[in-house]
């Protein structure tokens, strides 16, 4: 109970200090924008929008507003449907190429620099894998360019950082790579 009012409890300090020289968080977040009601409407407007802050370990926290949320939330259900055919095959009309450009496009400039991107999403962005984005070159993949992680939530950073730091040895004995391809759910 106490480790868990710890974890409730921390301050973005913490979670500076424990963040590695090299890597990057972003959190994203969903939340309700109210807007009064204007001229000649009689109802306040309400639109689900999403934010992301960028959380570096040498830096300020930087906060950049992703617009409105609905036209991501298509654009992911569309990728989802479409999916198992390769971005290159289907060319700049392949949602991916447009998730590209309105989710990671707008991070770049804050992201200079780093190797490991560690993501919290948030909303219909935890039905997307954000390594499947297509790279800058044609026919790549986000992966191929930067290390991608996902994580639940930032304030258990610490303890998945302390837990991938122990000396515990590898379940298998060693290094391996599992692909799996064209699974039918």
């Amino acid at each position: 109970f106490r480790q868990q009012q710890q974890t409730i409890q921390m301050t973005s300090q913490e979670l500076f200090s424990v963040l590695p020289q090299n890597a990057v968080l972003i959190d994203f977040m969903v939340y309700n924008d109210f807007s009064p009601a204007g001229e000649g409407e009689t109802e306040e407007r309400r639109e689900q929008r999403l934010l992301a802050f960028v959380i570096r370990s040498n830096s300020s926290i930087v906060r950049i507003d992703m617009g409105p949320i609905g036209p991501l939330g298509e654009l992911i259900d569309e990728w989802r449907k479409q999916s198992r055919y390769p971005v290159g095959l289907l060319g700049q009309d392949h949602p991916g190429v447009a998730l590209r450009k309105l989710l990671w496009e707008p991070l770049e400039a804050s992201l200079v620099g780093a190797e490991t991107v560690l993501i919290s999403p948030d909303g219909p962005l935890c039905r997307f894998p954000f390594a499947a984005l297509p790279g800058q070159g044609p026919d790549t993949f986000l992966i191929e360019e930067r290390a991608i992680a996902v994580i639940p939530v930032p304030q258990l950073l610490p303890q998945l950082l302390a837990s991938a730091n122990t000396n515990e040895a590898p379940l298998s004995g060693g290094e391996s790579l599992l692909l799996v391809g064209a699974v039918d759910y």
